[in-house]
């Protein structure tokens, strides 16, 4: 594990948080993926702590304009790290890639 945590220094941390959730309402959940609980605690913020924890310097975060509920979760939920928001109107997460690579200036991402 020690060897893996060495590899992400230095490197950006993104969360692809913009698809629409249709797969999910049509089975009667009304939260967005990223805010369903596991354990009491939503998803993102877990995947948020543990990148907190292993070094991450802050987490680039893309959502999509229709989920103001995750945008409120994210702008007021303390974090140990800051989060970048970038806000897009997108049918699915896939699109998001080229606006992740833009909004932290490097190379391509690396999924």
């Amino acid at each position: 594990m020690n060897d893996f945590i060495l590899q992400l220094e230095g490197m950006e941390f993104a969360i692809i948080a913009a698809g629409e959730g249709s797969r999910l309402r049509k089975e009667g959940f009304n939260l967005p993926k990223p805010l369903l609980p596991l354990h009491g605690v939503p998803l993102i913020e877990r995947l948020i702590r543990v990148f907190a924890k292993e070094g991450a310097q802050q987490v680039h975060v893309i959502i999509n304009r229709q989920s103001p509920e995750l945008k409120t979760f994210l702008t007021h939920t303390a974090f140990e790290l800051p989060i970048v928001l970038i806000e897009e109107d997108t049918p699915s997460s896939y699109i998001v890639l080229p606006y992740w690579s833009k909004a932290i200036q490097i190379g391509p991402p690396v999924v």
